[in-house]
């Protein structure tokens, strides 16, 4: 006779005797339901969570079917939410269980709870008392047959996050601040590389916080856990980590003085990072801050090197202008050359780069000052992301032909080796390079490989700016048009309430770009209007470029005197730019709007100085287009 008995492991605990004593008794341990059965119980339990719900009860449960059951129903309660919470009745189980362990085993798995999910012997016995030592093997031998804890390869870790979390509940505030706090102290005899701050630090914030919910505030000891924390997301800076940048100094700027010289040097760098992860708004209040409270505490350098920071996302919003900003950065250099600061250094020339290229078209002084904010960078163990990004684009829009801007562009890449963001914003202009010279499926591959990196970097701005922009101009110079529309329509609409209205222009005039091209005028019309109206007069890449596909809208729907003069506004506006293709494009677009004048000969005319420029760049697309419609104005010419 086969008896099979269902039970929880309570059951052992509570009747130890239940398989003593019976020779042929064994007891069977269940393993974990694997996620993909975690979502058949969840389908068979009923309940239709939402999706995000859904996915955090399978990643909280980790396989256990109470777990999956209890959460499920808090999730219908309303109760599930983002934070990881215990249901009552888990913590009602897990409370009765931790009622019955002996005060050894209590203690044990208080301290296993300080260290983490995952623990060593030798920990546990650092943050015991010295007479407990002794007996810690035999207490964890006890709570793994009892279920708590289960054997790890470099140790022992909780059997789930949520037994974790209970014993965390279960214990009281002081007993938590000490172990936290001589757990950090271990850290940080054992480690003097910083490799791990982050961990100090945490264990060092958590010790403060639950000393100020006493209502001990211990000002020394939040600021040590700022330092750590501080020096964490510094590293995690260095290499491009955005999303860890803004959480560790984020963390650190609450812990620290508020006037202190390091965290107004924080509050800039994570200003920086909030611009990167496009949260533009928090950028703009943490370096209002700094900005504010740099000035208070009498430091013109952090100042100015908060106002630098903060200069570019003005710009774009239409707050500043293209000479007030060279002017402050010209300040800003000379005040961080004296004090020999080549973080702020670069900085602040990487900003005279994004003004000189993207807003004036001027890309030899926008690759001079790109290449000086380089050697800066290169002195301070950041990613030259920024540097490159200016190098790779000024190798696109600037006069260096188009062979020789792809040999440059792959130079780049190879002394991006160790830096993701570098490399993604290098690839985004070889991308264009390379669909300059109809290499299309080439062009596409860096495209989707940017994108990659981008997304998995965190760089939502990115993606919604330059890479929607490179992207789409990929699929406009391959007559892809509809494609191109799908993507800046994307990035158009997920930024249509930004205040970053340089952005919004380019992408509405790009956008219109893509409707002409399919003949959709009224449309091409509408959004050029919209592009007009976010453009401001000192950025003369979106000034020309609405102009451009105005002109031809205008001319397409019976307007031909108004088309000619925006036309020849934009040939105006580019007139001293060496953006080469960017001259023959606005060039191209003239030609197209006196032909439909009939004015051939003046029409051939702008075709032919396009067609100069376009082939100086080695621009196989452009030129293309260029000798086609010259092609055509002299045919009708000689007729």
């Amino acid at each position: 006779m086969l008896v099979l008995c269902l039970a929880r492991e309570d059951l052992v605990e509570e009747r130890p005797a239940f398989l003593e004593g019976r020779a042929n008794a064994e007891q069977l341990v269940l393993d974990s339901l694997s996620p993909a059965e975690t979502e058949a119980l969840l389908d068979q339990l009923g309940g239709a969570p939402l999706p995000e719900e859904r996915a955090r009860i399978v990643e909280t449960a980790e396989g256990n079917p109470l777990f999956v059951e209890q959460l499920l129903a808090l999730a219908a309660e309303g109760g599930l939410g983002p934070e990881r919470l215990l249901p009552p009745t888990i913590r009602a189980l897990m409370a009765s269980r931790l009622d019955r362990l002996g005060p050894g085993e209590r203690a044990v798995l208080e301290r296993g709870a300080v260290v983490g999910r995952e623990f060593r012997e030798s920990e546990l016995v650092a943050l015991l008392d010295p007479g407990a030592a002794a007996t810690v093997g035999r207490h964890l031998q006890t709570l793994i047959r009892r279920g708590f804890v289960s054997s790890a390869r470099d140790g022992f870790r909780f059997r789930h996050v949520l037994v974790q979390e209970a014993v965390s509940r279960a214990t009281t505030k002081e007993l938590r601040a000490q172990p936290h706090e001589r757990f950090a102290a271990r850290i940080e005899r054992g480690a003097d590389d910083g490799e791990l701050d982050e961990l100090a630090g945490y264990h060092l914030e958590q010790a403060y916080r639950l000393r100020v919910e006493l209502g001990r505030v211990d000002q020394h000891l939040a600021q040590r856990a700022g330092a750590r924390l501080g020096a964490a997301g510094m590293r995690a800076w260095k290499r491009a980590d955005a999303p860890a940048t803004v959480n560790l100094l984020g963390r650190a700027a609450d812990l620290l003085p508020e006037r202190d010289e390091d965290r107004l040097g924080l509050l800039c760098e994570l200003g920086a990072a909030f611009k990167s992860t496009g949260e533009d708004a928090r950028a703009g209040e943490v370096l209002d801050t700094a900005i504010e409270l740099a000035r208070a505490a009498g430091s013109p350098r952090l100042e100015l090197r908060a106002r630098i920071e903060h200069a570019w996302p003005r710009l774009l919003r239409g707050e500043a202008d293209a000479a007030e900003t060279l002017a402050l950065a010209e300040q800003a250099v000379a005040v961080f050359e004296a004090e020999r600061d080549d973080r702020a250094l670069a900085r602040a020339w990487l900003l005279v780069a994004a003004v000189n290229g993207p807003l004036k078209c001027q890309w030899a002084a926008c690759e001079e000052a790109a290449e000086r904010a380089l050697e800066h960078t290169l002195h301070t163990g950041f990613s030259p992301k920024g540097c490159f990004s200016m190098l790779a684009a000024a190798a696109y829009f600037g006069p260096r032909p188009g062979p020789a801007a792809i040999a440059l562009c792959e130079e780049l890449l190879v002394a991006a080796a160790d830096s993701l963001g570098a490399r993604a914003d290098v690839l985004l202009w070889l991308g264009c390079l390379e669909a300059a010279q109809r290499r299309f499926d080439s062009a596409r591959e860096q495209m989707h490989r940017a994108r990659e990196i981008f997304e998995a970097l965190g760089y939502r701005a990115g993606l919604l700016t330059d890479w929607a922009l490179a992207a789409a101009e990929v699929e406009l110079l391959a007559d892809r048009a509809a494609a191109a529309e799908r993507i800046l329509r994307e990035a158009y609409e997920a930024l249509e309430e930004s205040t970053e209205t340089a952005w919004l222009s380019m992408l509405a005039a790009t956008l219109a770009e893509a409707l002409y091209a399919q003949q959709r005028y009224g449309e091409a019309l509408r959004l050029s209007q919209t592009a007009a109206t976010y453009s401001r007069p000192d950025d003369r890449a979106s000034e020309s470029s609405w102009r451009m596909v105005r002109a031809r809208a205008l001319a397409k729907n019976g307007a031909v005197a108004d088309g000619e003069r925006l036309a020849r506004e934009a040939v105006g506006l580019l007139e001293e730019s060496d953006g080469l293709s960017l001259r023959g494009k606005a060039l191209l677009s003239l030609a197209e709007v006196l032909s439909s004048r009939g004015r051939d000969r003046d029409a051939a005319a702008a075709a032919e100085q396009s067609l100069e420029l376009l082939e100086a760049k080695s621009d196989v697309a452009g030129a293309e287009r260029a000798r086609a419609l010259l092609a055509q104005l002299k045919a009708e010419i000689r007729v």
